[in-house]
């Protein structure tokens, strides 16, 4: 989340994969960081550049549970639902303690309306990896999205305690806290926000 981070890590990628072309991970990792850029710019130049990293990742290692969890994520943000599941699932088989593909699954879960099955997929990414932000975040966002607005802002403030400075995570736990009624401490995280970015969003 800060400053042109994203960009460093495409360009270590793209590095990484000219110096081994047969690494699958580092395919993979370039398309998940492709679809980060085009989930931001909503440009379809990089989703088509990452749909052609990944396709590289699978053509070299299907096996790879991580190849398979990037492919999915690809295809639910194509909106192939029904691909995304049959990847992430096959990302499962391969490793069921991938924290990653289990916290992919969760979101299709959702978009599926399999509630259940998505709070128990967050759930056990959770477990799996207890250090990882990004999977904090993304059970927050979905609490946020089920309404549940007082576990949401539990959730960004053990992000925020980490991570003082996250603006998005700033600005999300000002949202959570304001739909549960606090307002002051709404403003306090929103001021916070703007002062590390002063975006249109923050105000």
């Amino acid at each position: 989340d800060k400053d042109d981070n994203l960009e460093k890590a495409i360009g270590l990628f793209q590095e990484t994969t000219a110096l081994d072309p047969n690494f699958a991970l580092g395919y993979a990792r370039l398309a998940d960081a492709l679809r980060m850029r085009y989930a931001i710019s909503r440009d379809d130049a990089w989703l088509s550049e990452a749909v052609d990293m990944v396709n590289k990742a699978v053509a070299l290692n299907p096996g790879l549970a991580q190849v398979q969890v990037a492919l999915g994520r690809i295809r639910a943000t194509q909106g192939n639902y029904d691909l995304a599941f049959a990847a992430l699932e096959r990302a499962l088989s391969i490793d069921p303690n991938d924290a990653e593909a289990n916290q992919a699954m969760a979101k299709v879960y959702e978009r599926q309306g399999r509630l259940t099955d998505a709070e128990a997929s967050f759930k056990k990414a959770m477990a799996l990896d207890q250090e990882s932000l990004l999977i904090r975040d993304s059970y927050a966002n979905y609490l946020y999205r089920r309404g549940r607005y007082d576990d949401a802002a539990k959730l960004w403030q053990s992000v925020i305690s980490v991570a003082p400075d996250h603006f998005g995570v700033l600005v999300n736990l000002g949202t959570a806290l304001s739909e549960t009624g606090d307002l002051p401490g709404a403003i306090t995280m929103y001021e916070r926000a703007i002062k590390i970015r002063p975006t249109y969003m923050a105000y």
